[in-house]
Formats: C-alpha cells, sequence, structure tokens
C-alpha cells in the first residue's frame, strides 16, 4: 500500500499488481463511506477523511507517523466535539467538524511558529 501510495510505477517494477490494490482500496473506501454516512452524515465523514490526515502532515516525517497522528487528532476531535455539543447544546457532527478544523489551525499556527 506504500508504494502504491506514493509511486505507482515503483510498485509495478517491484512486481506489485497496483491495478488489484488499487481496486481492493477503492471498494473498500467506498463501502466504509457507503456504510458510514448512514450512521453519522456526508459532512462528518468528509472531515474525518481528510482533516486530520492534513493535521497530521503538518509534523509528521514518515507515512507511518502521518497514520498515527491521524488517528490521534480524529480521536481528540471526535471526544472533545461530544464534550463540546453536549454542554454547549450544539448538534453533534458540527462540532466535531469544528473541533477538526480547529486541531488543524492550531497544528498550522504551531508549524509557522517553528519555522
Amino acid at each position: 500500500m506504500f508504494f502504491i501510495s506514493f509511486d505507482e510505477e515503483v510498485a509495478r517494477v517491484r512486481g506489485i499488481r497496483v491495478s488489484a490494490l488499487n481496486f481492493a482500496l477503492v471498494v473498500m473506501a467506498a463501502v466504509t463511506i457507503a456504510i458510514s454516512m448512514r450512521i453519522v452524515g456526508v459532512l462528518l465523514i468528509g472531515a474525518l477523511m481528510v482533516i486530520p490526515v492534513l493535521t497530521a502532515m503538518q509534523f509528521a516525517r514518515s507515512f507511518k507517523q502521518t497514520f498515527v497522528y491521524a488517528i490521534f487528532v480524529s480521536l481528540l476531535a471526535v471526544v472533545f466535539g461530544i464534550y463540546f455539543s453536549y454542554y454547549l447544546d450544539l448538534a453533534t457532527g458540527g462540532t466535531i467538524v469544528v473541533t477538526a478544523i480547529f486541531l488543524f489551525l492550531v497544528s498550522l499556527v504551531l508549524k509557522m511558529k517553528k519555522s
């Protein structure tokens, strides 16, 4: 998956069946999104697939670190989003998305201060 994510040509040269793995990845993503949309909504699925990864990319140095950091950021956004939603009497999905965006903006500020 790492080779396919970053360089399909290298993956083909190494003998990996790129077409089959790409198809499997697309099918798994489609099934996950289709099932999740009914449960938590389109806005939340889109936000939790993109924003935590962008936040993690601000600090990660490898594919594995990005993956781990993105999971951590997602969990933070969900936990704090639910917490703020409950105590501020707001919609849960929207609050989670706003929390994820806030974490992303904080990561941008920290990255700019670090540079």
